[in-house]
């Protein structure tokens, strides 16, 4: 985001213009910017907590289902939240759930673009950080046109449960990221950055031993409480946001069998083979 001369805010990525406040004055984006307040601040660390910008709504929602969808952190801080007399079976399988070990993805802007003969999206292997590639020049719509008026690039590395320890801070993820992209793709050592973004979480849903004989199921205990999340228990083969979905079209399918409606059908790999009996 660049500072122009008048006051307003220039996003090199897709041309669009913010006043002060975050508020679009020429599109092509849509919204204004999300507003956030800084909680607290210690050396290279910044910890944020968004402002909502229309008032909440403080009524009661009264409704035959419920499917609460959210990550673990947000499915615990929402049962804290919880008062009366909560079930304790689902309440217990719900605190026991784990947190993986945090991610982080980087994209970069280049001014130039690249050859390339593998797959825009590519698994990796022998670096610190990164385990994949991502060419959203490539593959992506408007990333796509971007490219074509630019004659630039639009690259993106993943780091799924890297070690906190190693990397402490976010200037040494975006270090790491930015040194190893060099060595994946020399060509980009010649090209000029035009922006760079971080994305660094820590609520993917982690699976340690012994979990799984507790972990919640989309229905529960409660009768009219659904879950849906990439940490419920899943009857076939699936994992992260492909179980996040997969989950939410088993809890709507539930509901319409409850009212006496047909269920949609739910197509997956088959759990048997041959060295399975």
């Amino acid at each position: 985001m660049h500072e122009e001369a008048d006051g307003a805010f220039h996003c090199p990525c897709h041309g669009a213009m913010y006043d002060q406040q975050g508020r679009v004055q020429r599109g092509p984006a849509q919204r204004d910017l999300p507003r956030f307040q800084v909680l607290q601040r210690q050396e290279e660390e910044v910890q944020l907590v968004a402002i909502a910008t229309e008032a909440v709504p403080t009524e009661t929602v009264q409704a035959d289902f419920y499917v609460f969808a959210a990550d673990v952190p947000g499915i615990q801080h929402l049962f804290s939240l919880a008062e009366g007399e909560t079930h304790p079976h689902v309440a217990q399988q719900v605190e026991r759930l784990a947190v993986a070990d945090p991610f982080a993805v980087a994209r970069f802007w280049f001014d130039r673009d690249f050859p390339w003969q593998h797959s825009n999206f590519a698994s990796l292997s022998g670096y610190s950080l990164t385990d994949s590639i991502t060419l959203y020049h490539r593959i992506q719509e408007d990333y796509i046109d971007w490219a074509k008026r630019t004659g630039g690039s639009v690259v993106e590395l993943h780091a799924y449960c890297y070690k906190e320890a190693e990397f402490p801070t976010q200037q040494a993820l975006l270090t790491t990221f930015e040194r190893e992209l060099y060595e994946i793709v020399p060509e980009l050592q010649q090209a000029t950055v035009l922006h760079r973004e971080l994305v660094n979480q820590k609520n993917f849903a982690g699976f340690p031993p012994n979990s799984y004989a507790e972990r919640p199921e989309t229905s529960t205990a409660a009768t009219n409480l659904l879950f849906a999340g990439d940490w419920v228990k899943m009857p076939f083969p699936c994992g992260l946001m492909e179980r996040a979905i997969s989950s939410g079209l088993l809890a709507a399918n539930e509901i319409l069998h409850r009212e006496g409606l047909q269920r949609r059908s739910l197509l997956s790999v088959n759990p048997q083979g041959m060295l399975q009996i």
